[in-house]
């Protein structure tokens, strides 16, 4: 018995260091591993059809937007905001891959794979950002008030130059709804990065790997 227990002793600091060296960055109470970061890039390469960037800046954006994820996903859990079941992983890659590879899940495993990808990863992708677009709504969308003063300064920058001033009247009416809907979605983007802002100082952020950190702004 007494040698079993020295085995597991040498054994589990062991186990525990090989653990440790995967944690980039911690979180809170929650850790950002180097594969995540890697995952990361992998992902938005692939979504965007680009090639995926290793390098230390893009390493750093990656890691960035994964601590973001990370303060969104506890905030998520505390608020009891909506969240997808079990099933909405395929059902969302199936739609996917209907508008974007014809429906055919050979083509798109085989793309997938180039990037080092599984469908599977794919889908659990499209299902956070399903998860996210519900909590922005339900969360920051219904602070943000636009007035008509400010859909009509809008409309004033981005449209009246392009048409006659006797037509601007009636456009600005057409166009009304959509100003406003963009100016929504910007004050919900204000509100969303004042309150990470926020919850960045509230919440301890450790950096294992210092390559990660950010260099200081000029």
């Amino acid at each position: 018995m007494r040698k079993l227990l020295l085995a597991l002793m040498l054994v589990m600091p062991m186990a525990r260091a090989v653990l440790v060296d995967g944690v980039a960055i911690s979180v809170g109470n929650t850790v950002i591993t180097r594969s995540e970061i890697d995952q990361r890039i992998r992902l938005t390469a692939f979504l965007n059809g680009e090639t995926a960037d290793t390098g230390e800046v893009s390493r750093r954006e990656a890691a960035q937007r994964l601590i973001e994820q990370k303060l969104i996903a506890r905030e998520m859990d505390l608020g009891h905001y909506p969240r997808r079941g079990s099933d909405a992983a395929q059902t969302m890659l199936d739609a996917w891959a209907k508008a974007n590879y014809g429906g055919d899940p050979a083509a798109l495993a085989a793309r997938a794979a180039e990037y080092g990808l599984t469908p599977g990863e794919i889908g659990a992708e499209l299902v956070w950002q399903s998860e996210f677009l519900t909590f922005l709504n339900l969360r920051f969308r219904p602070a943000v008030q636009v007035t008509d003063e400010q859909i009509r300064a809008y409309f004033m920058e981005k449209f009246a130059a392009r048409m006659p001033a006797a037509q601007q009247e009636a456009a600005l009416i057409e166009l009304h709804p959509q100003i406003e809907e963009a100016l929504t979605v910007e004050g919900s983007d204000r509100e969303l990065d004042a309150w990470l802002r926020d919850q960045r100082q509230r919440t301890r952020i450790d950096y294992v790997d210092k390559s990660l950190l950010e260099p200081p702004a000029k």
